[in-house]
């Protein structure tokens, strides 16, 4: 069976047309629809007129829609597309004829479907996407999708916003599935967009860094740790230090936070809280600013007492996000 999950928060003039354009597209196939709604309008009313599943759970989010949804599927196939009538379903055949785990569909914008800015956007995304990841996926934020349902179970999707289409990739990624991907048609949506371009783009960017910074936050720390070493101006070697120190804290906590909250266990992090606790971090960071008086420099010596300052800060919110 093929489960059919429809996002949807206040779809009403989009909704019955999308409906019956399912049914019309998977006739030959045995299929089940769910709207997965959030609305406030009459959309629910309307699922529940056309006679197909209805999980109404008024959480916002299109992450949460979509787990929502496949929570009560009984298929074993899942295909997601939004409910706003841009994804024409007769394309959906195409995907669910490939046999990989996880199918996405490539849109073909055009200035009538989609504006120029969420094309440059969605352009330049999904190319830094393919940087990090090492992967060719045509259009990373594509909202129509096939994945087998035991594959889905297996990533432990964890996003509730738009940022949920990135980590369904990325997660298959480190997961070993295979992906597909095939053109389909884009039209333009009906309806009020849900979409926040710098909103959204800002958390899209913002969760790409956090699952990579072994690409991105690590080499900027590297980079201004070592140009400490070829500045003249001590002022500025001091600057240096101390942004390198806060990028490769920041990298640091992005791997916990993955560690911990999205399910993508990392040996080394495991280590860490092997041998690093509280005390020992307090006193790491104690016996540097006690040990900066002993400095003969008055440069090495800020320098050293800043790193103290910096690993005592470092160990407390390592303690938040879990080390003992």
């Amino acid at each position: 069976m093929i489960s059919v999950v429809l996002p949807c928060r206040n779809e009403e003039r989009a909704l019955p047309s999308v409906i019956e354009e399912v049914r019309a597209a998977l006739e030959d196939y045995d299929y089940e629809i769910i709207v997965s709604d959030s609305s406030t309008d009459r959309s629910p009313v309307i699922a529940e007129e056309l006679g197909v599943t209805l999980v109404k759970h008024d959480k916002e989010g299109y992450g949460r829609a979509i787990k929502e949804g496949v929570a009560k599927a009984r298929g074993n196939r899942v295909l997601i597309a939004d409910a706003d009538s841009t994804y024409d379903f007769h394309d959906a055949p195409r995907l669910l004829g490939k046999d990989q785990d996880l199918v996405i569909g490539e849109r073909s914008f055009t200035r009538e479907n989609m504006g120029w800015l969420h094309q440059v956007g969605n352009t330049l995304l999904s190319l830094f996407s393919n940087v990090l990841f090492n992967v060719w996926i045509r259009d990373w934020h594509c909202g129509m999708r096939v994945i087998r349902r035991d594959a889905y179970e297996r990533l432990d999707l964890q996003t509730e916003g738009m940022e949920f289409a990135s980590e369904m990739i990325i997660k298959a990624i480190r997961n070993d599935l295979t992906i597909g991907q095939t053109t389909i048609n884009y039209r333009k949506r009906r309806g009020e967009s849900k979409l926040e371009t710098w909103v959204d783009g800002w958390r899209h960017l913002r969760f790409l860094v956090l699952n990579a910074p072994e690409k991105t936050v690590y080499p900027l720390a590297a980079l201004f740790f070592s140009s400490f070493f070829f500045l003249q101006n001590r002022y500025y070697q001091i600057l240096s230090l101390l942004v390198s120190f806060q990028l490769f804290s920041t990298g640091l906590y992005s791997e916990i936070y993955l560690h911990n909250f999205l399910g993508d266990e990392k040996y080394h992090i495991r280590k860490l809280y092997d041998y690093l606790n509280l005390p020992i971090g307090i006193g790491l960071g104690a016996a540097a600013i006690a040990g900066s008086f002993l400095i003969p420099s008055r440069f090495i010596q800020t320098a050293t007492m800043l790193g103290g300052f910096h690993i005592l800060t470092t160990v407390y919110y390592l303690s938040v996000l879990g080390v003992k």
